[in-house]
């Protein structure tokens, strides 16, 4: 029997599907998001009872605005995934503009590096790790009443 890896290669390359389909699963588990040891736990934890093929990390989708600097309280609510901002570093369009790179070395994506990492660590080549990428304007669509949309405030792409 193929490792899950060997499965979603296999069907990549041949660009066919086989008898066998790989199987993934992906939640958010608001509770466990802030906490790093908890969350790698609950996302091996379901990813080993769900026999999945190919491992789907997402945590928090907010944790961009809050490398940035955004006031965030994560949820309290297990049926909830996003959480509250108290503030947000993107309030208009020149706020966007003014973003600079994060470091490395910034506490929340090093966090999220470090967690990461544990979990391909975890499969050792045996299963594909996918894991969620966002920019600081990911989530804006998702800001708090009270904040801009700021979409419709772009002229073009070039303004950002």
């Amino acid at each position: 029997m193929p490792t899950g890896f060997e499965l979603s290669k296999q069907q990549v390359e041949t660009k066919k599907l086989g008898e066998e389909l790989p199987i993934v699963g992906w939640f958010h588990f608001p509770l466990a998001d802030p906490v790093a040891d908890d969350f790698y736990a609950e996302t091996v934890n379901t990813a080993t009872a769900g026999h999945w093929d190919l491992i789907k990390i997402m945590t928090c989708g907010n944790y961009m605005p809050v490398a940035y600097g955004a006031d965030y309280e994560f949820s309290t609510n297990p049926q909830k995934w996003d959480g509250v901002f108290h503030s947000h570093p993107i309030t208009s369009a020149e706020d966007a503009g003014k973003l600079g790179a994060l470091d490395a070395a910034n506490d929340t994506l090093a966090a999220e590096v470090a967690v990461d990492g544990r979990i391909v660590d975890t499969y050792k080549g045996e299963k594909p790790v996918l894991a969620t990428l966002f920019d600081p304007l990911t989530t804006e669509d998702f800001f708090p009443v009270g904040y801009l949309n700021i979409v419709g405030q772009f002229d073009d792409i070039g303004h950002v």
